[in-house]
């Protein structure tokens, strides 16, 4: 059964050398997505911009974690491996989080403490 692994860069960079070291550990270039949160907002067509439905398909229904991982992904660069087999997974998990992948939660909280202290008068 195949699973899917996602990690989100503050990069475009940081995540194509993610790929490439993905590519060097014999992952194949068709099982690997590259995706700024940019281009995902510009391909949305309805309320719900895409990265919310992409994390939505992904997880399903948790609305708090797909906002979660949509405000986090909407400034960085998202890396989607389509791994064949539970190692697999686990290899593309380590080469990403080597890489630099972000830690969503904290990179969640720190952003949101962040837009609260903008907006105090």
């Amino acid at each position: 059964m195949g699973k899917t692994v996602v990690a989100i860069y503050n990069s475009v960079k940081e995540a194509h050398r993610a790929g490439d070291e993905l590519l060097n550990n014999g992952f194949n270039s068709h099982d690997i997505d590259i995706c700024s949160g940019k281009q995902y907002e510009d391909i949305s067509h309805s309320e719900e911009n895409s990265i919310s439905l992409f994390f939505r398909n992904l997880f399903g229904i948790d609305d708090d974690r797909n906002e979660k991982y949509a405000k986090v992904a909407k400034d960085g660069c998202i890396v989607t491996v389509y791994a064949h087999s539970d190692e697999e997974a686990k290899k593309a998990s380590g080469i990403l989080d080597d890489y630099g992948a972000i830690d969503e939660d904290e990179n969640y909280h720190n952003r949101s403490s962040t837009k609260d202290r903008d907006n105090i008068d």
